[in-house]
């Protein structure tokens, strides 16, 4: 993690201590499910992947993945709606999903879920990318898999190397102050393809607007470039 992060462990735990590396883990935000959030889900399908539509490949984030669900839940949608558009160019993507935590990470790779109910009737219309090993139990299809890569991360100290068309970054944000979160989102939008798009859940349309980004619908937590294509 960030070293201008503190917790209050860090100052009597030693670095390398199976405790601190516990309250670290426990410490971050772990919240998902399989789409979780209908508004990130809904105005990709409807409004972003459609401004998308003039790339051939697809470059996506999930930044902060946890356990692996919301980066499974991006390219199930997709790939599905780019089945639905023959008309649009986009036939490729890839997926680069990342957390600070390993076990995290390890469960996406796993890919063996247990489910809800609404998790259960959410995948019920990918039935041709998932498979139900059990009553509640899931995992989602090789050809969804490979588009996929699970890399171990802290996002507060990544260093732009690729340029990206969607960011996604949920809940990542919010328990830390604004002047962290205002600093770490102008590191994340130079991770953005011009015309790209970010979904942030805690900032406001002023602030995104000075790093030449807009709300692309009222009430939703998509940005774009506004002078991109």
């Amino acid at each position: 993690m960030n070293e201008n992060i503190k917790h209050v462990y860090d100052a009597t735990l030693d670095p390398n201590s199976d405790r601190k590396r516990f309250f670290a883990s426990s410490s971050l935000v772990t919240a998902t499910g399989f789409f979780r959030l209908p508004d990130l889900y809904n105005t990709l399908i409807n409004s972003v992947l459609p401004g998308l539509m003039n790339h051939s490949n697809i470059s996506i984030w999930s930044a902060g993945c946890s356990d692996g669900r919301e980066p499974y839940s991006i390219a199930l949608s997709v790939q599905k709606w780019i089945s639905q558009h023959p008309e649009s160019r986009t036939s490729l993507f890839n997926l680069r999903a990342s957390d600070i935590t390993e076990i995290m990470i390890n469960t996406g790779k796993k890919n063996d879920y247990e489910l809800g109910d609404t998790e259960k009737s959410r995948l019920a219309e990918f039935s041709d990318y998932v498979t139900f090993t059990g009553p509640s139990r899931v995992s989602i299809s090789s050809e969804i898999c490979r588009k996929i890569n699970f890399v171990l991360e802290d996002i507060f100290s990544h260093k732009a190397l690729k340029k990206y068309h969607i960011l996604i970054c949920t809940n990542v944000l919010f328990y830390y102050d604004m002047d962290f979160r205002k600093k770490i989102v102008m590191d994340l939008v130079q991770n953005l393809h011009p015309g790209g798009f970010i979904y942030l859940e805690s900032m406001g349309s002023r602030f995104m607007r000075s790093l030449d980004m807009e709300r692309i619908i009222p009430g939703s937590h998509f940005f774009r470039f506004i002078d991109g294509s």
